[in-house]
């Protein structure tokens, strides 16, 4: 249907453009083209062996035969475009079909083409409700250099949740993984961690011919998810960034998803690439009336970025200040032992009152920041039913801080500490701390409850998305951590201790004034000045003023 319908469209634009004379016969319109081979439905994602019919012993007399066929069969086919009488048609139909059945029977003798045979004979142009499993430009249309441009809304679709053959994901990996340059094992490489469009990008590009372009509507989880970092790598090693229009939700029925339009250039000159700057297009009333918000940002940020992450909403000022809070710092990586995330469990495992042998499991909504509330679900441990229970020693220190996996806005971190061994569910990321930083436990939740390193976060990794983000560990890992003294650090520790205990009896209770005091220690040590201050806390004049900030200081 979509291919006909696209026919149909591309007939009535020729129409349109057509000027009319009524006394010309049939009006002066020119008859319109047959359009069997501009339209194709077809398997985008695969292609034909590569150089298939353009490489071989050219002393081969059956390599010989096969380009003569193929070419045979592209002359038909341009001479089928304007063929006017139902007569020329059917005589060009079976000369196409004699050709395509010899080339088919050759290529089906060399071993070289064999794999190519079966997808061949697949396309069926005159067949208007065959799909080709393939997608090749120079079979289909003659194409060797590459579209001037690509066009696409790619399906939203993860492997895993999709019916994929262990051939076509066989294929995934040898095709398109190892485009990739980074040694490094990415999350995208895990199966069933993949989304679909994040291949149709790859693909589109690849299809591209030099200084060209591609346009994609596509979810914006392209810009900071970690499944697709070697997809961004890619982009930002082959291709100038143009635009990215942020179209939020809503765009589509029954998707909730927010959506990007990227629009990429096809380039291998590096100087045009790094001096790029990038449109962003947000906050849109009214695109046609150009009523909307814009700033550009330079490409080569994203390189330096945690996992090629696009934070599009950081103008040069906060880039600034970024840049700042993240130089001369150590990873908070380094100080856990581990970051990870709650289990997995059939709900036949799961009861809403406790029951005997049940514990009790917190869910990402039980955490607030410095408070739990009472969980409302028991689990039956049966390790032999649980997917992945998380190492023993995980359920069995006496503290960890639990962190909400599932966020979002400009305050995505929200953590608390556990000293009663709670199982957790895989809606919270549980950290444990090295042996030597086991009396930090309320220093670290201080810094990730702060302001600054919500603001760092939001900025950095899920550009304040009012939607809900994936607290990733990866991102969680490279969180920037100074230096500090044992006063500070005692300092947070028992403003941290006093949130706690005041939060236990009602986590309503209010501890804004203790919270102000852990961010103006926080501040300070990052070295902020006010102004800087004000960019991550633009209310902070009603805490402190520029006068007070600057007399206060902290041995770090």
């Amino acid at each position: 249907m979509a291919v006909e319908l696209s026919r149909l469209r591309c007939w009535l634009s020729l129409i349109i453009d057509e000027d009319v004379d009524k006394k010309k016969a049939n009006w002066g319109i020119a008859n319109l083209p047959n359009l069997d081979f501009k339209f194709v439905c077809a398997n985008t994602l695969i292609s034909l062996q590569e150089n298939a019919f353009d490489t071989g012993n050219i002393f081969d007399d059956t390599y010989d035969q096969i380009l003569q066929l193929k070419n045979q069969l592209k002359e038909i086919r341009l001479r089928y475009f304007d063929a006017k009488t139902k007569k020329q048609k059917e005589e060009l139909r079976k000369l196409d079909s004699a050709a395509f059945h010899n080339l088919l029977e050759l290529v089906k003798k060399d071993s070289s083409f064999a794999k190519n045979a079966k997808l061949i004979l697949s396309f069926k142009p005159y067949d208007l409700s065959s799909v080709a499993d393939f997608f090749d430009p120079d079979w289909m249309f003659g194409i060797k250099e590459g579209f001037d441009i690509v066009i696409g809304n790619p399906p939203y679709v993860f492997t895993r949740t999709a019916d994929f053959t262990k051939e076509f994901k066989k294929y995934v990996n040898d095709y398109y993984f190892s485009q990739f340059k980074s040694t490094v094992k990415s999350k995208a490489k895990q199966s069933g961690k993949i989304n679909l469009f994040g291949l149709f990008i790859m693909r589109g590009i690849m299809l591209l011919k030099a200084n060209s372009f591609l346009n994609f509507i596509v979810p914006n989880n392209l810009l900071r998810t970690t499944t697709f970092d070697n997809i961004r790598k890619y982009i930002l090693e082959v291709c100038r960034v143009l635009e990215i229009v942020d179209l939020g939700s809503g765009v589509f029925d029954k998707v909730t998803a927010s959506t990007i339009v990227i629009n990429l250039q096809k380039t291998t000159a590096d100087d045009k690439r790094n001096s790029n700057k990038i449109n962003v297009i947000s906050s849109i009333n009214d695109f046609v009336n150009r009523d909307y918000s814009s700033n550009l940002i330079s490409q080569s940020n994203f390189l330096k970025n945690v996992s090629y992450s696009f934070n599009l909403y950081i103008d040069e000022r906060a880039m600034l200040l970024n840049d700042k809070i993240r130089f001369g710092k150590k990873p908070f990586g380094s100080f856990c032992i581990d970051i990870i995330e709650g289990i997995v469990a059939h709900s036949h495992l799961i009861e809403e009152q406790q029951k005997r042998d049940y514990l009790p499991l917190l869910e990402g909504k039980c955490i607030k920041k410095y408070a739990i509330t009472p969980p409302n679900k028991y689990i039956k441990w049966s390790t032999n039913e649980i997917h992945r229970t998380r190492p023993d020693y995980l359920w069995a220190a006496d503290k960890k801080i639990i962190l909400q996996r599932i966020s979002g806005g400009s305050n995505p971190l929200t953590a608390s500490l556990d000293t009663d061994r709670y199982k957790t569910f895989a809606s919270i990321n549980n950290i444990l701390l090295k042996t030597e930083f086991s009396d930090a436990y309320e220093f670290y939740l201080a810094l990730l409850n702060s302001r600054l390193l919500n603001w760092y976060y939001a900025n950095n990794y899920s550009n304040n998305s009012e939607l809900t983000v994936n607290i990733s560990k990866t991102y969680l890992e490279h969180l920037p951590v100074p230096t500090y003294s044992s006063a500070i650090h005692w300092q947070l520790v028992d403003k941290v201790l006093n949130i706690i205990s005041i939060k236990k009896s009602n986590y309503n209770n209010d501890t804004k004034d203790l919270e102000d005091d852990i961010d103006l220690l926080i501040y300070k040590m990052y070295d902020l000045i006010y102004e800087e201050v004000k960019t991550i806390h633009p209310e902070i004049e009603e805490i402190i003023s520029k006068e007070e900030y600057e007399r206060n200081e902290i041995n770090k």
